[in-house]
């Protein structure tokens, strides 16, 4: 994480992450298909891992999506290149 607005750095306190930028949120990943990663992801507002995926739509966005057992409590977010 390079930076995070304030609301973020406050939720990710609160859940037991004081320092939300320089955090690697995105870990282990290994290509499982073309555009198609799959990895560890630090949820810092939880202060937890949890399996995810990440689906390469384009040179500058990402689609992260991860679950809490099997295809539970299932979440996704589009993650954009900052330019």
């Amino acid at each position: 994480m390079v930076w995070a607005n304030a609301k973020a750095k406050a939720d990710s306190a609160r859940g037991g992450t004081p320092n939300l930028v320089g955090t690697e949120l995105f870990r282990e990943f290994r290509e499982v298909s073309p555009k198609v990663w799959k990895g560890k992801v630090f949820v810092p507002d939880v202060n937890r891992v949890f399996t995810g995926t990440g689906t390469v739509k384009d040179k500058d966005t990402i689609v992260a999506r991860g679950c809490l057992l099997g295809n539970i409590g299932c979440k996704s977010e589009v993650w954009k290149r900052v330019k």
